[in-house]
């Protein structure tokens, strides 16, 4: 497994033949650090805000996890779930875990 940081909450996941990855919170530029780049098999986005969930950086077609479940793609098992965003625990579908 080959695991690279962008910066943030960004990571790209890939096997060890790199034919399978997957991203994690893809950021904007806004936030001050260069969008990560290229084609991913699946992304997961953790709530819905500038700096997790710029999905325009990803070029191809990949399959996008943005809410709690399980899902299956291409053997890799991902399981969304809710979780609050802050210690105020306002709002629990704010932010998703994934595992």
């Amino acid at each position: 497994m080959i695991i690279t940081w962008y910066g943030h909450s960004c990571f790209k996941i890939a096997n060890q033949g790199g034919h399978l990855t997957v991203m994690t919170d893809p950021f904007d530029k806004k936030i001050g650090l260069t969008p990560p780049r290229g084609s991913v098999n699946i992304v997961t986005i953790s709530h819905d805000h500038y700096d997790h969930n710029n999905i325009k950086a990803v070029s191809g077609d990949p399959f996008i996890i943005d809410g709690p479940g399980e899902y299956e793609i291409e053997g890799i098992r991902i399981t969304g779930i809710s979780s609050y965003h802050d210690k105020k625990k306002e709002k629990k579908e704010d932010l998703i875990q994934f595992t």
